[in-house]
């Protein structure tokens, strides 16, 4: 079975955004520690500070320096509040949620659109969540830098018409995406450094994506849970497969799974259901709302994305 995989979201690689991810991770950091966790050098992690605090994303608090340690006096770095509004929306079988955050991950505003059918087509539901974003935007002093949408729905599967569709109404970076996705991108937000795990999803809809070193990758076509099984044990075998929805939380679908894998694998590749607050959709829409600040702060802070 031939099928090829593209990549949907990055991993931070930019100075700048291995940065500000050990900013978010790790409050009151100093340069000295970042040259430590990611490797760079001196010079270039002072480059990326000056850099995010040029365009408001990162500030120094010389107020809280340590003047009572030996040696030069480290200056703590955190997280600046950005002035922008960042938007995740995550759609199961009934309802839309949409997330507002701001530049630091704290939540602005959220709302449920729940006015549509079960059987109603994408295009009318994407119109109630643009109406419910408009309205949403109309409540904010600061503008809405980016959006980025998943759905696990019946009828959401040409995501680049739907992110065509939105970037057409707001003018910001937009990005789609399957739910396997976004449960990854909110797995590597978790742990950065998680490689070779494959992701896959299966409640309304079946969806699958891949976790490399330096993103998340989606299929270029849809499989069932069985094709995917065949898929996994005959021609691709990842360090570790995440399973997500209520397929797999069923006792049932479970507990074959898990000795149809154990049996094929012999122990060699780790196996996982998801840990039940990962698949909130709050959740969800907060790992989505970061996903395009946390690949290319700069870019998007200076509205080139």
């Amino acid at each position: 079975m031939q099928l090829a995989f593209g990549q949907i979201f990055e991993k931070p690689a930019t100075p700048a955004a291995q940065v500000l991810h050990h900013v978010r991770r790790n409050p009151h950091v100093g340069r000295g520690d970042l040259v430590k966790v990611t490797g760079l050098s001196q010079p270039t992690i002072t480059r990326a500070v000056s850099a995010l605090s040029s365009v408001g994303l990162v500030r120094e608090r010389r107020d809280l320096v340590n003047t009572a340690r030996p040696g030069r006096p480290v200056v703590p770095l955190e997280l600046a509040t950005w002035p922008a509004v960042l938007v995740g929306v995550a759609l199961d079988g009934d309802d839309a949620v949409i997330g507002c955050y701001d530049s630091r991950g704290r939540m602005v505003r959220e709302v449920t659109v729940s006015e549509f059918a079960k059987n109603h087509v994408c295009a009318d539901t994407l119109e109630y969540i643009i109406a419910a974003i408009y309205r949403l935007k109309g409540d904010f002093t600061v503008p809405i830098k980016s959006i980025a949408l998943s759905a696990a729905s019946l009828h959401w599967n040409d995501f680049a018409a739907i992110r065509d569709r939105l970037e057409f109404e707001f003018h910001v970076p937009t990005i789609a995406c399957n739910a396997a996705a976004a449960i990854a991108l909110a797995e590597i937000q978790q742990d950065i450094l998680q490689e070779d795990v494959f992701v896959l999803f299966s409640e309304n809809v079946t969806a699958a994506a891949y976790i490399s070193a330096t993103g998340i990758k989606v299929p270029d076509r849809d499989l069932t849970v069985d094709e995917w099984i065949e898929f996994l044990t005959t021609e691709r075998r990842p360090r570790q497969i995440l399973f997500s929805g209520a397929y797999f939380t069923d006792p049932a679908n479970r507990a074959t799974l898990r000795a149809r894998l154990t049996d094929a694998f012999h122990g060699d590749v780790a196996l996982r259901v998801l840990r039940p607050e990962l698949e909130t959709l709050r959740t969800i829409t907060h790992a989505l709302s970061l996903a395009q600040l946390s690949a290319h702060p700069l870019d998007l802070a200076k509205g080139t994305s």
